[in-house]
């Protein structure tokens, strides 16, 4: 199973952009990815992933501004 973490935005809520793509996991780890300074975070934020293969997947995402 591998899976991939990303986290998107936009500002309708219909459209999504990505804003910042993980590394693929395919066992227990962390990470922290710095969005680039200066950049537009659109009013909605979700959090995205896609599970390829069989398994299941638990994860804590956050999102915050410094």
């Amino acid at each position: 199973t591998g899976v991939v973490f990303k986290v998107q935005d936009s500002a309708d809520n219909s459209a999504w952009t990505d804003l910042a793509t993980f590394t693929t996991v395919t066992a227990a780890t962390s990470e922290r990815v710095t969005v680039a300074a200066g950049a537009t975070v659109k009013r909605y934020l979700r959090a995205f992933y896609d599970v390829t293969g069989s398994g299941s997947v638990t994860f804590q995402m956050s999102f915050a501004r410094r």
